[in-house]
């Protein structure tokens, strides 16, 4: 049966309800913007760039507060009797320094106070750069508002109040609502299948851009979120989450046979780190053996920490001894003494893991 002109512009109508249309007004080109490739799509790709899936497992690693770790600062150094440079320049270097970095009675070093926003942030283009690319070369350059203006007077041919102020819900506030010159009946059909090709309809759909939703889009909700974001997690913090990926270490120590005490395993940090527990299998070894660590405390004399024997202060069967290391950047070595020789030399594997603080 042929649906005749006026039935399918009612059903539009019915569909496309004055409650529906209002909603696209809650499109609007800021918050449309805002989905542009340039802006939060760009601002995603950046944060997910920057918290990559390991740097984010890496998060699971921050299992205790960064103040229970050391907090030496210069100023512990500074209170130690002696603080030598390393490598120091000469005398007439440094006093070049000084006068390189003063320079004038007005300071070079002072000038640095000048530099409050960054030089590439200014405009390099002088009076003459504008004026050209205002202006044509065959142009008069004696009045650039004449030239403005005889430019656009072609366009401005009346006054911007003259036209229509109605929008949308201008029209949807009218009880009638019919269209003038429509298009054939065909064409109408086209826009009922075009608007709702299901049952769920694509009118129905437009029941879900809510104002609370596209408000979201606003600048102060989710486009101002993502900048804290990404102002909080700066790439150079994003980096820092690289620094949480553990290093393991292994190796294998060869025990001699003999009853002196004899390092097992030395740890000379290369910067501040948290070690975790050094573990020693201990399974190839047939006599009782002491097992000491040591620490620099003072970074240069090892001191006792702790001592245990081996098997007699473990639990039954154990076959491998786990010992706390401390997390500095200190060195710190585990030593094995046996009570009576064993004969031949023994190897005892051995590993632990770092995670650098620094």
């Amino acid at each position: 049966m042929q649906i005749g002109l006026g039935q399918r512009t009612q059903t539009l109508i019915e569909r496309i309800t004055a409650a529906r249309a209002a909603r696209l007004d809650e499109i609007t080109a800021a918050r449309m913007a805002e989905l542009d490739a340039a802006n939060m799509p760009a601002d995603l790709d950046t944060l997910l760039t920057r918290l990559t899936a390991a740097r984010a497992a890496n998060l699971d690693n921050l299992d205790a507060a960064i103040s229970s770790r050391s907090s030496h600062g210069p100023a512990d150094i500074w209170t130690q009797a002696t603080r030598t440079l390393t490598n120091p320049a000469t005398a007439s270097d440094l006093s070049n320094m000084q006068v390189g970095i003063s320079g004038t009675a007005g300071g070079r070093a002072a000038k640095l106070d000048n530099l409050d926003v960054l030089v590439s942030s200014r405009s390099s283009h002088s009076p003459a750069d504008v004026r050209q690319s205002v202006c044509s070369p065959t142009d008069p350059v004696d009045s650039i508002g004449r030239l403005m203006y005889d430019r656009v007077r072609g366009y401005l041919d009346a006054a911007v109040s003259s036209r229509s102020s109605h929008g949308p819900a201008d029209i949807w506030t009218q009880a009638t609502r019919t269209l003038t010159n429509p298009a054939s009946a065909q064409d109408l059909a086209n826009m009922q299948v075009a608007i709702s090709p299901t049952a769920g309809g694509r009118a129905a759909a437009l029941d879900e851009i809510t104002a609370a939703r596209m408000a979201e889009l606003d600048a102060a909700n989710i486009p101002a979120d993502i900048d804290t974001l990404l102002a909080r997690l700066t790439a150079a913090r994003a980096g820092y989450l690289d620094n949480l990926i553990g290093t393991q270490t292994a190796g294998t120590y060869s025990h001699p046979s003999g009853t002196t005490e004899q390092d097992a395993v030395v740890i000379t940090p290369a910067e501040l780190g948290k070690y975790e527990k050094l573990v020693l299998d201990m399974s190839n070894l047939t006599q009782t053996t002491t097992v000491r660590t040591y620490v620099q405390v003072d970074g240069v004399n090892y001191r006792l920490i702790d001592a245990a024997e081996y098997p007699t202060d473990f639990p039954t069967n154990a076959k491998g001894v786990v010992i706390e290391l401390t997390p500095s950047n200190r060195t710190q070595k585990v030593t094995l003494q046996s009570a009576v020789a064993e004969g031949v030399s023994r190897d005892v594997p051995y590993f632990y893991v770092v995670r650098s603080l620094a």
